[in-house]
């Protein structure tokens, strides 16, 4: 194998391991004390639509129209009924996607449900992404991502990036090795790849590339509270 191939294929390898879903950011819900009891993690949506909780701007750095955005939660095993909505902090009116054409496959409210919130029964997390159009309020609000629900108990979100929107990586990379010159000599009688000398240069280039590979991979992860 030629040392530009090598090189190339190394590259490749990288960029596709780079490009891989990665989390970038956490926030833990919290039930703050009320002065006789400590505060404890998770944050009850209670069944009255009238509590709420949010996640503060300062904690949703890097939020854009291809994070996913990551809910775990545990549910009321007595609840009727069991939903969680998102919204950008306008009199939970604005709901992040109201739409629904960024998270079609997602199971939205039924009868007894608000038809703009997301049915959470027997789960335990769930992923969507924001509306750019929600996106901009969310970030122009005093109070960032806020929630409300049902028999819901939020215990934290995640910010992940969507390796999709750089899928295009890998094919400029390949586009490069297609046009790169068929050979450095331009001797015709030159022995073929399989017969040249081995230097030991590409068993260098290749540790090289394994450990580009292990530094790649390493998922970016910030853990906030």
């Amino acid at each position: 194998m030629k040392l530009r191939k090598v090189l190339a294929t190394v590259v490749a390898a990288a960029t596709a391991v780079t490009t891989l879903t990665a989390t970038t950011s956490a926030y833990d819900f919290k039930t703050p004390s009320d002065g006789f009891s400590p505060e404890k993690d998770g944050f009850y949506l209670g069944v009255g639509w009238d509590k709420w909780t949010n996640v503060p701007n300062d904690q949703l750095e890097g939020l854009n129209e291809n994070t996913i955005v990551k809910i775990t939660f545990t549910t009321d095993a007595d609840g009727d009924y069991w939903s969680l909505k998102p919204y950008s902090g306008e009199g939970q009116e604005g709901f992040v996607d109201p739409d629904n054409t960024v998270n079609p496959d997602a199971v939205f409210g039924g009868t007894s449900t608000p038809g703009d919130s997301f049915n959470v029964e027997g789960m335990t997390e769930i992923q969507f992404k924001i509306a750019p159009s929600v996106i901009e309020k969310i970030k122009a609000s005093d109070v960032g991502l806020e929630f409300v629900g049902h028999c819901v108990t939020l215990m934290s979100l995640e910010l992940i990036n969507d390796a999709s929107a750089d899928d295009n990586k890998d094919e400029d990379t390949t586009t490069a090795e297609d046009n790169a010159p068929a050979n450095d000599n331009n001797d015709s009688n030159t022995t073929p790849d399989k017969d040249q000398p081995n230097t030991g240069i590409e068993g260098v280039a290749i540790l090289m590339g394994v450990g580009a590979l292990a530094a790649a991979a390493v998922v970016i992860s910030k853990k906030r509270k």
